[in-house]
């Protein structure tokens, strides 16, 4: 089994939409409207496409992971309600059944195998058919391409393809295997139907308006991008070059993943790649972690964990019983101690219920008493009273306890009496033959049956031949003969194969046990989600603890309050860490514009925000003081990513396509995280660009999305580049001078305000910048603020050659620059002093012996001097 089936998660999902048209995404059926449904199943995820006919729009689900309920899709054809469901005639036959089974329940899926699966189409219901298309349809290249020749409206027809496929990229994730699998297939049948075109021309294609991306209502979507920037997964691969496989690095997973069971760890990576703001579901989790967390509760832990440290994946087993596999002792054991150490935890859930008030227990312990009942204590009974453990362990195979079957019992006892019989029959035939033979043995070889077994050493008489009257060669080898005498023959007819017997006959009795064993799996299958869901409980509480977290409450308004945030991996890597508080909403603002020197904790301020929103909808406690998370639906993340020469892109390209995406999905319950936008191009276009997405959100009004900005781009605020709203508010990070040294001391702490300089200088020193360079770049820096000319500088010390340039002056106001000698010794000193270029002087000896007067030498000489001086010393003068 691919996935746990989570009855449990009740999740509705209803879609909800990013542009304001299609927000409220509840699909009301009309007379001109149809609704066309494109669906796969693909690496343990589900993609789905559909098209509408009234809007001409095709809707994309962005790829989320589905178990093998399908519960997800069952809600999404139930909201949808679809005339048509396509899907590839080579997905997996629960899938298909699955999807049969939605459009009609009263179907009868016994006679699947006798249709048709290439392009076939049978009406289970009065509104919808299912269409199965080739799987060539549904190959992620094909698709990818039939995707690229779709004409839309908003593209013209001369576009270049590179500049077509970077809109195109912005529009449509192509980083989701399966929902480009389940777009490209939609096209495929819209053509083929000749959806919205009848029978016009065959290069008339089915209109496509546009494409558009929705979510999972009740699902907090993070897409790949934003789980890359806040490190929810982060993946190691080997060091070695001739080794596969990977690990988890530093991440939120690797810090939350306490698990002790494999479903407990598969569970909580669905929970990581579905986020739900389902109240329901969020408060059964709260509940039972603030239940766990309490210190009286301490030894339920403890003894639910030690259960736990013995429940196996037995999904495995059972799909070998429904396929009729053979099994070895490992699963029929783990299988046994899966089950007794549930009714354990079952124990000890019955325990906490006699003590308290059931409205006190958290629901997922009353989900264990009502499911762990009499068929689980049948299991164990079952096979406690079948299976021989021991014996089992012993000859590595499946052996049945006495006193189950009678016959089983008789063979049994009449195959011990066989080594006796055998030694018996063995001395009989030696004391017959022994003329010929002085010793032999009978043996038993399958499908042969009892043959006399003498080495060629052990015959007398023999001549050099080996036939032996009354004797039957069968066969010889170098040493050995082999003889039927009347005694085996009358063997094969009293004993014949008695093991094979008693292996078909145990392995009769382990098929009925097994189908016995199949008859309860589904409350074998409620072991494995309820174990599963309190092993993930449990590590969330073992972290809450660890790491003083505390519960979070929703609320229903587009707000944040967080008192004392913290980021809980970037405290694993420093001795101590300074909390902030969080605060979106109308009268905190929604639009917060972060500055602040480098280094002062702007990027970790802004990724703590993003894991506590992610943390608080998979369920977990967060790291702050206090929490009020609102109503987020999605969180979009604008940050330098990973570079990649495979990619095609450029870095800032990859930028605009993640702000493209905020653009076009943000609404009034999305998370907008921006970090240092607009740096990867000129600083003007950097700073335009910016400028222009954070007014967009602004005008959006009551859709204002909550948008955390931080940058190094001063102009927006001194120039008054954004508009005066009360959505925007300034937030700086705090910073001090340190009175002996003079160093900046980073205080790590957010206050309302703008920062003044972004203390590169100070940065570059403690990174070991040289000083001289420092130096130079705050020199530089500030002339380009006074929009003073930058000349060039090549010196060590702009102090040293400044005193050298006033020294010269020095020199000629001394001398007597009357003669040409005069001129020429104050030339040469000045070209000493300064390491003058030759051309440069050069230049001024040639305009010296074309002057003769003593001004027009005084003016070669500042013009030596003012242009080899350095900048600075233009500014000082």
């Amino acid at each position: 089994m691919n996935e746990i089936p989570e009855s449990l998660e009740n999740v509705s999902n209803e879609t909800s939409s990013t542009s304001t048209r299609t927000r409220n995404h509840a699909v009301e059926t009309t007379d001109n409207r149809k609704v066309y449904l494109s669906v796969v199943w693909y690496g343990g995820c589900l993609g789905a496409a559909y098209y509408e006919t009234d809007t001409c729009i095709v809707h994309m689900l962005l790829e989320t992971r589905e178990s093998e309920d399908f519960r997800q899709l069952e809600n999404l054809v139930e909201e949808l309600s679809p005339i048509a469901i396509v899907t590839s005639a080579k997905q997996d036959e629960r899938f298909v059944g699955k999807v049969k089974e939605i459009v009609d329940p009263n179907m009868d899926n016994t006679n699947d195998e006798e249709e048709t699966v290439n392009e076939t189409e049978a009406s289970y219901s009065p509104h919808c058919v299912v269409d199965m298309l080739s799987s060539s349809d549904y190959r992620y290249e094909t698709s990818k391409r039939r995707i690229f020749e779709v004409r839309l409206p908003s593209i013209p027809d001369q576009c270049e393809d590179a500049h077509r496929a970077m809109i195109l990229s912005s529009l449509i994730p192509f980083d989701c295997d399966a929902t480009v699998r389940a777009t490209g297939g939609l096209i495929r049948y819209l053509g083929r139907k000749r959806v919205s075109v009848g029978l016009e021309n065959e290069e008339v294609q089915t209109p496509i308006s546009s494409f558009q991306t929705f979510s999972l209502k009740n699902t907090l979507y993070v897409d790949k991008a934003s789980v890359d920037a806040l490190q929810i997964f982060r993946r190691v691969n080997h060091p070695s070059a001739f080794k596969l496989g990977s690990r988890e690095s530093l991440s939120l997973f690797l810090l939350l993943n306490r698990t002790s069971t494999f479903m407990g760890r598969r569970l909580m990576k669905t929970w990581f790649h579905r986020p739900t703001s389902d109240k329901c579901i969020l408060a059964r989790r709260l509940d039972a972690i603030s239940f766990l967390i309490q210190p009286r509760f301490e030894e339920v832990s403890i003894a639910i964990k030690e259960s736990l440290r013995h429940v196996k994946n037995i999904s495995r087993m059972l799909v070998k019983m429904q396929s009729c596999l053979r099994h070895s002792i490992g699963d029929w054991t783990g299988l046994q101690k899966t089950v007794l150490s549930a009714l354990s935890i079952a124990d000890t859930c019955r325990g906490i219920l006699s003590l308290l008030n059931p409205s006190n227990v958290p629901v997922v312990f009353k989900d264990v008493v009502l499911n762990f009942t009499q068929d689980l204590v049948q299991v164990v009974s079952l096979i406690s009273d079948t299976m021989d453990e021991e014996m089992s362990k012993k000859e590595g195979r499946f052996v049945v306890k006495p006193r189950i079957s009678e016959n089983l019992d008789r063979k049994k006892d009449l195959f011990a009496k066989i080594p006796v019989v055998l030694c018996e029959v063995a001395n009989r035939e030696v004391i017959a033959f022994q003329e010929h033979i002085s010793s032999c043995q009978i043996l038993y070889i399958r499908r042969v049956g009892y043959l006399m077994f003498i080495r060629k050493t052990d015959m007398r008489n023999t001549d050099g031949g080996l036939e032996i009257p009354g004797l039957d060669l069968v066969a010889d080898s170098n040493e050995t003969v082999f003889y039927k005498s009347r005694a085996t023959k009358l063997l094969d007819q009293e004993f014949g194969d008695v093991l094979g017997d008693i292996a078909e006959e145990e392995d009769a009795i382990e098929s009925e046990l097994q189908q016995k064993v199949l008859e309860r799996s589904s409350k074998l299958l409620d072991v494995m989600r309820l174990t599963a869901e309190l092993d993930c409980l449990l590590a969330f509480t073992t972290v809450a603890k660890e790491h003083s977290l505390v519960r979070p409450r929703f609320i229903d308004s587009n707000e944040i309050h967080i008192i004392g945030a913290r980021h809980l991996i970037q405290e694993q890597s420093v001795a101590m860490f300074v909390p902030n508080n969080v605060h979106f909403g109308p009268s905190h603002g929604l639009v917060k514009i972060l500055t602040g020197p480098n280094a002062s904790g702007k990027s970790v301020y802004l990724k703590q925000v993003g894991l506590i929103v992610f943390m608080a909808h998979i369920g977990s406690f967060v790291p702050a003081e206090s929490a009020e998370i609102g109503k987020i639906t999605r969180i979009f993340t604008v940050t330098k990513g990973k570079e990649s020469i495979c990619s095609g892109v450029s870095s800032f390209a990859a930028d605009l396509g993640q702000i493209s995406t905020a653009v076009r999905e943000a609404d009034r319950n999305s998370l907008v995280l921006i970090d240092e936008f607009g740096k990867g191009t000129a600083t003007v276009d950097g700073v335009a660009l910016l400028t222009a997405f954070l007014s967009h959100c602004i005008d959006k009004g009551q859709e204002t999305p909550l948008v955390l900005c931080a940058t190094h781009f001063h102009s927006l605020v001194r120039q008054s580049l954004l508009p005066s709203r009360n959505h925007i508010k300034y937030v700086t990070m705090d910073t001090m001078q340190d009175t002996d040294s003079g160093d900046t001391v980073f205080l790590y702490r957010l206050v309302e305000g703008v920062s003044k300089c972004s203390q590169a200088a100070h940065v570059a020193r403690v990174a070991r910048v040289p000083g001289d360079i420092v130096t130079r770049g705050q020199e530089v820096s500030e002339l380009i603020r006074r929009n003073a000319p930058v000349r060039q500088f090549n010196r060590v010390s702009t102090l040293s050659y400044l005193k050298k340039c006033r020294d010269i002056v020095g020199e000629a106001r001394r001398s007597q620059l009357n003669t040409t000698n005069e001129t020429r010794r104050l030339l040469s000193y000045a070209q000493k002093s300064l390491s003058s270029p030759i051309r440069k002087r050069k230049a001024l000896d040639s305009s010296i012996t074309e002057s003769s007067s003593l001004s027009s030498d005084t003016e070669s000489l500042i013009r030596l001097s003012t242009s080899s001086r350095p900048a600075s010393s233009a500014m000082d003068t």
